[in-house]
């Protein structure tokens, strides 16, 4: 996303701006890593509760589309484009509905359904020990919602962002399941995204 943008999901020490990618860093399948932590960025936004200031924010992300690959630009399009349409109060009700904690697609990644109190426990301090590895924490939320993680991802340096992904695989599957199961098509096709990447890297490993 671009670096004039106010976060909302990290905090670090006295400000909470997430600094722009730099550089560009080989990944595999030719992916410019720094074009693909900008995606997670804008990603990490439009997956956020669509309130006023999401609405601000859309258009730091259209700015963006240009300098992302052609498939991240056209999820992000769909789902903003999809916003843009609807009745504002609609499209939050729906969002509510859709990601509502304790819907199957709710975005807290260690919560995921059939999970046991003793492994939500394990999951949520590997999400926490990302943010302080990374000298960063959340905000507001729970260390395992996923628009902070990709956030963060967005945020810090090549190898930290892939284990975050990775961290991030098993849950994010289960609510692009659940997406698909409940048809929200563009919520979807942006989840996929995100789910390329991070078994992308999952591989990388297993390689």
């Amino acid at each position: 996303m671009s670096d004039n943008r106010t976060d909302t999901h990290l905090a670090d020490g006295e400000t909470a701006a997430v600094a722009a990618p730099t550089g560009s860093v080989p990944s595999p399948e030719g992916v410019d890593f720094s074009q693909m932590q900008l995606f997670l960025g804008d990603a990490a936004l439009l997956l956020s509760y669509p309130d006023a200031v999401w609405r601000e924010l859309v258009g730091s992300v259209e700015t963006d589309l240009d300098e992302l690959s052609e498939q991240d630009a056209q999820a992000l399009s769909a789902l903003i484009g999809e916003a843009q349409a609807a009745d504002t109060l609609a499209f939050q009700a729906a969002y509510v509905e859709t990601f509502d904690f304790g819907k199957g697609a709710n975005l807290y990644l260690a919560s995921g359904e059939g999970a046991e109190a003793s492994a939500r426990s394990v999951d949520m301090l590997g999400f926490s020990l990302y943010y302080q590895e990374s000298g960063y924490e959340p905000a507001e939320e729970s260390p395992d919602y996923l628009p902070a993680l990709l956030e963060l991802a967005s945020a810090v340096d090549a190898d930290e962002a892939k284990r975050i992904l990775r961290g991030c695989a098993h849950g994010l599957s289960q609510i692009h399941d659940e997406l698909n199961k409940a048809g929200r098509d563009a919520y979807a096709t942006v989840t996929e995204r995100v789910l390329h990447y991070a078994q992308m890297y999952e591989s990388e490993v297993a390689a």
